[in-house]
Order: C-alpha cells, then structure tokens, then sequence
C-alpha cells in the first residue's frame, strides 16, 4: 500500500506538510473531501433523541431478559454501552474494541432500541463483503432495513434512504477517498446519525490513509469502546487475544504452543490435529499463497478450509492456523480471536524457527499515516491553495 504521507521529498509534486512530511495532492485531495463530508455530516444530522425514563426502562428490561442467558460481565458492558453511551445524541459515534468484544452485536442492540423509540425511522446497515453484510442483518433482525456492500452504496445508481441512521460495520478497512465518498453521500441523504464499527489494530485499509484510527484518536464524534473479548470461552484464549489486541506479544504467546514442522509435514500434522475435531465447529485458516490452501484441503476432506482475508468476521469453537508465509501482528489477531474454544497453531519452521523468532518477527501495529497526523483540519483545507 502506498504511504499516504512520505518522509523525504523526492519530486516537486509533493506537497510539505511540515519540515520532515511531504504528501501528494491526490492524497491531500482526498483528505480535504472527507473533512468537509465529516462536517457536513455534522451541520445536518438530526440523532434520535431519547429520554431517561425509556432509557431506563429499557435498560431494566434488557437485563432482565438476558441475565440467565449472558455472563454478567458481558451484560453490564453491553448494557453501559447501548442505553448509557450510544445513546448519547451524536452525529457520528465510533463503536471499538477487541474482536470478540460483541461490537456488531452492541450495534444491533442500540439500531432495535432506535426503532422502538420511532419505529418510522429507517435504517441502512453497509460492509465490506456479501457474507459479513448477510450476518449483521441478521443479528439486527429487522426486516425492513437497507443493506448495501461499500461497493453498492457508491454505485451511481445507489439509492439510500432518506433520514436514515446509517450503520457501518469493519469501517477500520475503509481508506480515506472511500470514507469521504460514503460520509458525502450520508450527508446528501438527510441521514440523522451515523455509527462506525470498527477497530484500527486489525487489518490495514487497502487504501491509502487510516480515517478511522484518526476519528478514534481525535475522539471526533461520540468514541464508544468496548473493553473484553467475550468471543473467547476460556480464560487462557481471551487472555491471549487481550494480550495480542494490546501489542504483549511476549504474554500473548504464553498460551500458545504451535507445532514448528517443515513444510512438507504439514499435511500429516493437520490430519493428526483434526483427528477428534468435529468438521462443524472447526475451521482451517491457512495464511499463505493459494497454492498452500488448495494442497492442505486435499488432505482433510470435509473441512473447511479459508484465507485469512475470508477468515474475517467469523466465529467457530475451534480454530486451526496454518502460517506458511511471514505473519503480522493484525493478522496473527484477526486469525486466532475467530476461535471460541480452541486453538492449534501450525508453523513453517522455515520461516519461523521457534516461538522465540516468530515472537521477534512481530513489531508494533502498523499505521497508514495522514496529512491530519501533522496538520489541523483548518491549516489542511487551506494547505492546498498555498502549494
């Protein structure tokens, strides 16, 4: 992925930024249209507005209903979070936190609580891909909802409901040009509030810029953050993923023994780990070339087999890694918190030797930094009239 902003100036069509960060205008451009969509957002969204008799009422209720069926921890949070703080009136609130926190879940919560406040109000839920998106309509379970890809609400022809809360989920793999282009099109359609579900310690946007990270990090909008992954059914898993989600790779792997096998083994070590492993509550993620995936799924019929990129938003009791290729620390997170009871770990020893140099190998989470990092929002839409 190509920096958004560079260090050095290596031609004359970039653009300072200060004395030691440059960028290009497209990448300034882009900026420049999703502060202004951001504001527009802002000048004419019109959040439910709820009172604290209901609020509490509803409150009560929820925890009523679900305390025989939720860990208590797991209620109190989602309780806090749905009736204390998305609640609050905001033109763009910011849902985080760990995977397995139960965002997009909190998010329903909150998106069924509109509705029982107005039940007129329309709703437009959008992600990244066909199945994630099929899964969040159905944990919101209303029938009468708009749901669009990213991809689809961009089209020409989209067409968005008017006056709609707007509900992003994996709004962290959104890069800056497709964010302003999204808020724009919010803002041309009246939406009263828009709430972003995301979380900039997993994968990287494919595109340039981190928009999300840096509404999280300004606190622009209303921040809502989500604080344990409650994915995880023991404790020994929920600590690793707590570990990974807050860079202790060291703690992390504590709870981890992978299996450092060549290359060639791998086929036998699978069918050995999968021996007891029902195929419906397993799943396979293999992080390397295509050709890999292919070779191990004919060694084990009847499992599943998937990328790491397809991987994502899933969840199943038992998850098998395969790393056949160099790791990073937002992919070794977003491949073992798929998993809520149980994790193997298969490693090419060819690539990583031991635990202690596949420790090593992981540094800090990666950012795609922004012409915002160094300047104001002001000072950046007038930067562009001064280059």
């Amino acid at each position: 992925m190509k920096p958004a902003v560079l260090s050095a100036a290596d031609t004359d069509a970039l653009i300072r930024l200060d004395d030691t960060h440059w960028t290009t205008r497209e990448n300034l451009a882009d900026e420049q249209a999703f502060i202004r969509a951001l504001r527009r957002l802002e000048q004419t969204a019109r959040p439910p507005v709820f009172s604290s008799e209901f609020l509490e009422k509803q409150k009560r209720n929820f925890i009523h209903d679900r305390a025989q069926k939720t860990e208590m921890q797991e209620l109190n949070e989602q309780a806090r979070v749905v009736f204390d703080e998305l609640a609050q009136p905001s033109a763009l609130a910011l849902l985080t936190g760990p995977p397995g926190a139960a965002k997009s879940t909190v998010a329903a919560l909150w998106t069924k609580l509109v509705r029982e406040t107005d039940a007129e109000i329309p709703v437009l839920v959008m992600t990244q891909e066909k199945p994630a998106l099929n899964r969040v309509k159905e944990k919101i379970g209303l029938k009468d909802i708009d749901a669009l890809t990213f991809d689809e609400a961009l089209a020409a022809d989209a067409l968005w409901p008017k006056n709609a809360v707007i509900v992003m989920d994996e709004a962290g793999l959104l890069g800056t040009r497709t964010l302003a282009r999204l808020l724009e099109r919010a803002a041309d359609a009246h939406a009263r509030r828009g709430v972003l579900i995301g979380d900039d310690r997993q994968l990287l946007p494919a595109e340039t810029g981190q928009p999300f990270r840096w509404l999280r990090q300004t606190e622009r909008g209303l921040l809502v953050e989500l604080h344990f992954p409650f994915r995880q059914k023991t404790p020994e898993l929920r600590h690793m993923v707590d570990a990974l989600y807050s860079g202790d790779v060291t703690a992390a792997l504590q709870d981890i023994n992978p299996s450092f096998v060549d290359a060639d083994n791998f086929g036998v070590t699978l069918k050995k780990l999968l021996d007891d492993a029902a195929p419906d509550k397993t799943l396979v993620i293999v992080h390397g070339p295509d050709s890999l995936l292919h070779k191990l799924r004919s060694f084990c019929a009847g499992y599943r087999f998937y990328s790491l990129a397809a991987a994502q938003g899933l969840a199943i009791d038992h998850i098998l890694l395969v790393i056949g290729a160099p790791i990073t620390l937002p992919e070794l997170l977003v491949s073992v918190s798929r998993q809520r009871f149980a994790l193997d770990m298969i490693v090419d020893k060819a690539i990583y030797a031991d635990t202690d140099a596949l420790r090593d190998s992981l540094g800090d989470y990666p950012t795609a930094p922004m012409a915002l990092d160094f300047v104001s929002e002001e000072k950046l839409l007038e930067i562009i009239d001064e280059a």
